[in-house]
This record gives structure tokens, sequence and C-alpha cells, in this order.
């Protein structure tokens, strides 16, 4: 079986960033733009064998503090692979795709609301979000600094996870109770998140993607 070598990985970055002229490369096999405090873009996944590749849709939050880009809020087009003899006839089919499925908007201002709205869909669907993506969305309220909006997603966030098991998701937070009380004052500091996404912004190294609002 064929397996993609460097030159390979560019081409195909190259091709899918042709259908996606809004995303910047990010690196071989990855294209993201930022969108206020998220990053929003397509991740071709290899597998560990590099034989094949999945494109998935995604976000990553910077108002929270990590070392690499993150993939969260995925839509993986039903476990569609492609192999390297398959990239040329199916990669734009498998666009036209990813447009439709994408739940925020690749291109263009987007608004606060749709944002949240995004999630919340994505919260609807059973055993698929983690607890991560469900900070991530009220940490983004927070960073817009609209109360009514931060006010929502607090809400969400502990009627969609009080009930989850303590023993496996708060114990080491000592308990749900602790671990909303510090998201939620994590949230309620505006000043801080703005700081956090401009230092996560230099640490990494997207400063010269495309820059899109996140209209409040």
């Amino acid at each position: 079986m064929n397996k993609f070598s460097a030159s390979d990985k560019k081409k195909i970055t190259k091709d899918w960033q042709v259908l996606f002229p809004e995303l910047g490369i990010y690196k071989p096999m990855h294209l993201l733009n930022r969108l206020g405090p998220i990053l929003v873009g397509i991740a071709l996944e290899t597998d560990s064998g590099n034989s094949y590749y999945k494109p998935l849709f995604h976000v990553h939050n910077l108002c929270r503090e990590f070392p690499a880009v993150s993939l969260t809020l995925v839509e993986n087009l039903e476990r569609e692979y492609v192999k390297l003899s398959w990239h040329e006839r199916k990669h734009k089919e498998l666009a036209i795709v990813m447009r439709e499925k994408a739940r925020i908007p690749f291109s263009g201002d987007v608004t606060i609301e749709s944002v949240m709205k995004g999630y919340e869909d994505y919260f609807e669907i059973p055993c698929l979000a983690e607890k991560i993506e469900y900070e991530d969305y009220a940490l983004i309220a927070g960073w817009s600094g609209d109360i009514s909006k931060i006010n929502r997603a607090l809400d969400v966030v502990k009627s969609s996870l009080k009930s989850w098991p303590e023993e496996r998701y708060f114990k080491k937070f000592g308990g749900f109770d602790n671990w909303f009380a510090t998201l939620e004052k994590r949230v309620m500091d505006k000043d801080m998140l703005h700081s956090i996404v401009e230092t996560q912004i230099a640490q990494l190294k997207v400063e010269k993607l495309p820059v899109r609002n996140l209209i409040i």
C-alpha cells in the first residue's frame, strides 16, 4: 500500500487549501483560521501506517492554556478515509460535504450566537461531547463578556454535567460543585481570558493565520 511522502502531504494540503482559500496552512495536513478566541479548520489526519488520511472538521479554544492545537467539536464525515491513489478523485467530493457539515462556518465574520449554537447542537448528540468541550463553550461565552450568554452557557453546563458520574469526572477536582465553581470563576474573568488568548496565539505560532471577527 502506498504511503504518504513529505511531498505528497504538501500537495494534498495545498489541494485542500485551493478548495478552502479562507483557511491558512498551519502545517502539513492541517488548515486553520482564527475566529475571535477559537481556531477553526480541517485536520487531514493520517493513520498510524501513514497510508490514508481522514478529513476532520475541528475547533481549538485559545481561552485555555494548552501546548498544542487540539481537536474538539470534531466532525469526521462518517469515517471517510482517503488513500493516496484516491485523493485526486475524492477530495473535492469530501470538501463539499465538509462545508455542509462544519458546525461553525469556515469563512466570514460569525456571531457568538452561531458559535454557541454549534456547540449546543453538538451536545445534543448522545455520548459525543467531552467535559472539555463544555468548558470551552462556557469560556468562549466568558471571552465575549456578554452576561446573558455567560449565564446561558453556565446553565447548560450545570444542567448537562451535574448528573455525570462524580467519581469518574470530578473526584480529582474535589467534586462537581468545586469544579463548577472554579469554571464559573474563570468564565467571569474576561480580562484573564483575553490575556490567555493573546499568549496562546504566540505560543502556538498562529499569528499569521487568516483572522475573522466573532461578533458579540
